[in-house]
């Protein structure tokens, strides 16, 4: 299998996400606002029937075992409650990252010409990369499954056979799992977006193939290309809002005291009322050049791989 060009895939994911910017916002910008609609409509409905269930002292220390199990039950029940609006929210969310994702990798790939200002669609495409996506996770958690179980049985072996070298065996065991999870996480899903675009079907086992004797490239490129924005965005971030509540976090710590979760959100988001509309703009587009820069790589290494469709 040709391997990725490992400078060229930087160069080109960087010049895509900067050159691109606002195409790739353009096609993000309404599944998101969608999503983000959703879910602030679905929370309004149900917020009454889960506020309802939100133990009043949630927050606070838990002191026995009693007051433990209490709060489990209080929270099992909270979660049972708003498990069926998860599920819904995931699934539509699902959807609608494969649009955003679709319309991205078009880009990327040179399938759409002109600059993208708006783009919402629920054409084959989209439901290939949704179809994509899930089977991928699905394909993922069995064998998360697989491994963890052989993991454990290794750790029961050392406990049971290995003596004094147990700890070894297990140490090697789950590190070899660890390993192995984040191996094939790699060479399954880098590839996936732009074969479900390119080649115009759902081929997991072609982006298994393509990412063969890649993923240390892979890892490479990813870590190149996104480790850096995130590093600048984190800077700028902190210089731009950091100080708008870290004053008060401040004066709470120097006089002796945490702040309890409720006090430390009401703090930063009594302070984003402020400047909220910079912080949503700086947001985007920080959220536009990391998905520009890591669907441009992707892009961009799929081209220099793949020889033909299979």
């Amino acid at each position: 299998m040709t391997k990725i060009p490992f400078e060229k895939t930087i160069e080109a994911a960087y010049r895509f996400a900067f050159t691109n910017i606002l195409s790739v916002i353009g096609a993000m910008w309404l599944p998101g606002l969608v999503f983000a609609a959703l879910c602030a409509g679905v929370l309004y409905m149900a917020w009454t029937d889960l506020h309802a269930l939100i133990p009043p002292d949630l927050g606070t220390a838990v002191h026995n075992e009693i007051d433990a199990r209490k709060r489990i039950d209080e929270l099992s029940t909270l979660f049972l409650a708003f498990a069926p609006f998860g599920a819904l929210i995931s699934l539509i969310g699902l959807v609608l990252r494969a649009m955003a994702t679709v319309g991205v990798m078009e880009k990327a790939l040179g399938r759409r010409a002109g600059p993208v200002f708006v783009y919402f669609s629920l054409a084959a495409p989209v439901w290939r990369m949704a179809g994509a996506l899930l089977l991928a996770a699905i394909v993922m958690i069995a064998g998360i499954a697989a491994i963890c179980i052989a993991t454990g049985v290794a750790i029961w072996a050392a406990d049971t056979y290995a003596g004094g070298i147990a700890g070894l065996v297990k140490f090697v065991a789950v590190a070899a799992a660890s390993v192995s999870i984040f191996y094939a996480t790699l060479r399954l899903v880098f590839f996936l977006p732009a074969v479900v675009v390119a080649e115009e079907r759902i081929g997991i086992v072609r982006a298994w193939a393509l990412g063969g004797g890649n993923v240390l490239r892979i890892l490479g490129v990813l870590i190149a290309v996104l480790l850096p924005i995130v590093i600048v965005a984190g800077i700028v971030s902190n210089m731009l809002f950091g100080a708008l509540w870290w004053g008060d976090l401040q004066a709470a710590m120097m006089a002796g005291r945490s702040p309890t979760p409720p006090e430390f959100f009401a703090i930063v988001f009594g302070r984003l009322k402020q400047v909220w509309p910079f912080f949503v703009a700086f947001e985007i587009v920080y959220l536009a050049l990391l998905t520009g820069a890591a669907l441009g790589a992707v892009a961009n290494a799929y081209k220099a791989v793949a020889e033909s469709p299979a």
